[in-house]
């Protein structure tokens, strides 16, 4: 996977389809991850899941009597995002962490516009992933 890092502007973001997106990662994810590597983009598409991402961490604690382990939790709501019409590609768009407010705007099947930072492109066999995150519905 590319990965890409994210950079702070003053523009306004970029308004992209999701096919297009796709279709142009497909003809070549190199100039579509300098197009819009780190950039905000207005991103539309059909919500095919809504759900929470929960990334564990573990903490180990020694102390005289014995060891601890404490897990904790880092809760990523995200959604997928598909261009329709059974089309391949999909956008995984996540929302800040803990920020249920937003996810809880969004429904499975719902056509909705999400302002995200682009972060990477993906693909494994035939599925090709377009990754987001601080997005917010708008």
């Amino acid at each position: 996977m590319t990965s890409v890092a994210m950079t702070q502007g003053c523009t306004a973001p970029m308004q992209v389809g999701l096919r297009p997106m796709l279709k142009e990662a497909a003809e070549n994810q190199f100039s579509m991850l300098l197009k819009y590597g780190g950039e905000q983009v207005e991103l539309s598409g059909e919500v095919s899941v809504i759900s929470l991402h929960k990334q564990g961490e573990v903490q180990h604690k020694y102390t005289a009597t014995g060891a601890t382990s404490t897990k904790h939790y880092k809760n990523m709501p995200y959604a997928y995002l598909v261009p329709g019409d059974s089309e391949s590609g999909r956008a995984l768009c996540f929302f800040p962490e803990n920020d249920f407010t937003s996810a809880a705007k969004v429904r499975k099947g719902q056509r909705v516009t999400l302002r995200c930072i682009f972060q990477e492109y993906a693909t494994k066999g035939n599925d090709r992933v377009l990754v987001f995150n601080s997005c917010e519905v708008r």
